[in-house]
């Protein structure tokens, strides 16, 4: 009985390890290209604090993503349905809308484009998937600007 246990564990830390290991590559990944694309859009630097702002909002990502896709796998469809609503309602409440402002559709695709080149499950989503795939990355494109014009504030 204890082989079987000792054998249990030393699988279960190996799929930990490969999950760490992804989730770091992602975050890498991450602010490697947001580092580009604040540069590009606002002459930001790298800096101590950017570094922080965006492993902060790559944790986001991954969480927000991970969560689409378990609600995706799992959710029946009235809760789906409810959870689509939920998201309208508060990017309605923020009027954050598709046009708002060229900086965050360029957040937003290379958030998209992040996304899909780490979790190629997205091409297994329902509508609901990509639906709210679609509009938790317009919500949190339009944190990230919000973020990146305070930065580029205080950076003046």
């Amino acid at each position: 009985m204890r082989l079987n246990t000792d054998k249990l564990m030393e699988e279960l830390l190996k799929e930990f390890k490969k999950v760490d290991e992804f989730r770091n590559q992602f975050r890498n990944d991450f602010i490697e290209v947001f580092t580009s694309l604040l540069h590009n859009l606002f002459q930001l630097e790298k800096d101590e604090k950017m570094s922080e702002v965006l492993m902060i909002m790559a944790q986001q990502t991954i969480s927000f993503t991970e969560s689409i896709i378990e609600k995706d796998r799992s959710f029946p469809e009235y809760r789906k349905e409810e959870e689509l609503k939920a998201m309208d309602d508060l990017l309605a409440k923020h009027q954050i809308l598709e046009s708002y402002e060229e900086e965050i559709k360029k957040i937003k695709q290379t958030l998209n484009d992040v996304v899909i080149n780490h979790y190629p499950t997205i091409y297994e989503f329902t509508s609901f998937g990509y639906r709210l795939l679609d509009r938790k990355a317009q919500y949190y494109s339009y944190q990230f600007w919000s973020g990146f014009q305070q930065m580029k504030i205080a950076k003046e």
